[in-house]
Order: C-alpha cells, then structure tokens, then sequence
C-alpha cells in the first residue's frame, strides 16, 4: 500500500483507507474520496503541487498533502472495468 502522492501520472489505483479526521475527512468524502474508488492522477504541476486527479467522471484539483493522507493499492487494468 502507498500514499497517493506517491502514484506515477496516469497511474490508475483504488482508495484502501483515508487517514485524514474531522471535517477534513467529511469533506474528502463529499468529494466522493471514498475506499473503493478508482482514481487516476492526470495532472502533475511543475513544482508538484497541486496534482489533478480525474474519479467518478470528473478531475478534482488537491495539494499533494491532502494526497498524502489517502492510502491506496494499485490495480491491474485486467481487473477494471471501463
């Protein structure tokens, strides 16, 4: 398991856990940052901060310390489907 600012662009893993509490943690999963989902970063900003990722059919801009407190697992493409 890894962080998700640890993912490579274009690399498609699943949400296993979000470390994140309070309000903070409500707001991610309004955002639908939920386990389970599938995520794919799509955009990396040249300082590499933010980072774009596209989920549930739509790009969601976060700081890569926001990304730092969801854990995922990667997938094989296989195992996905589109």
């Amino acid at each position: 398991m890894k962080k998700l600012s640890e993912a490579k662009l274009y690399e498609r893993v699943r949400i296993v856990e979000l470390e994140s509490t309070g309000k903070y943690r409500i707001r991610q999963l309004e955002m639908g940052l939920i386990p389970g989902t599938i995520v794919e970063i799509v955009k990396i900003s040249p300082l590499s901060d933010p980072y774009t990722i596209f989920l549930r059919g739509y790009q969601l801009t976060m700081r890569k310390s926001e990304l730092e407190q969801i854990k995922v697992e990667e997938i094989h493409e296989d195992s996905v489907s589109r």
